[in-house]
């Protein structure tokens, strides 16, 4: 009898689990802005707010309205459970929720389930910041280089348009220093036949 009222408790909340929508605490800004995550606590000054990213404050008289439900993270747990190891279509798809809603870990793991199932999917690797070289699929920092990349202010480039520039950049320094050089000369010139008079 116990198991009966047990198994029926367990199925009437995975029912209430699936109905409810995946939502997180929504925190409305008189500025607009409308955050995710979930309220920590309250007080009359304000509201202590956890994002994905971390916990903020945030004053009353900033908050136009707060709307509850579940955190991302909450929501996360709940669809990871629901699939099965097998289902790539789901951990991508998931993958992408996850990206949408700034869970980078959690994208990670999902991406990598997909990768278990299908190793070559594009999409997953480049999830996992990874491209093919070859029959290979590399991290971006290995099969960039390997591709004829550098990473160049802040950006990859290609090693043939870095060359000519950085040469170009070396070019000016000793020109700057020459010019250095000769304006100390001049000045000791300047100097020496000051002295003279």
């Amino acid at each position: 009898m116990a198991s009966r009222v047990f198994t029926i408790t367990l199925i009437a909340s995975l029912l209430a689990a699936c109905a409810a929508p995946l939502r997180a605490d929504e925190l409305h800004l008189r500025s607009g802005t409308v955050l995710e995550g979930k309220v920590v606590k309250r007080d009359d000054g304000g509201v202590r707010f956890r994002l994905v990213t971390g916990e903020a404050y945030f004053p009353s008289y900033r908050i136009l309205k707060i709307v509850e439900g579940p955190a991302p993270w909450e929501s996360y747990a709940e669809r990871a459970a629901e699939l099965k190891p097998e289902d790539a279509d789901g951990h991508l798809e998931l993958a992408e929720w996850c990206r949408e809603k700034g869970l980078r870990r959690e994208m990670k793991a999902e991406a990598l389930a997909v990768v278990k199932c299908a190793p070559d999917h594009p999409a997953a690797r480049e999830m996992l910041g990874q491209l093919k070289v070859g029959e290979d699929w590399l991290p971006r920092k290995v099969a960039m280089p390997v591709q004829g990349y550098v990473w160049n202010r802040g950006q990859w480039r290609l090693r043939t348009e870095v060359e000519p520039e950085e040469a170009a950049r070396a070019e000016r320094r000793r020109v700057r220093r020459l010019q250095r050089e000769v304006n100390g000369l001049f000045q000791g010139i300047a100097s020496e036949s000051k002295g003279c008079l």
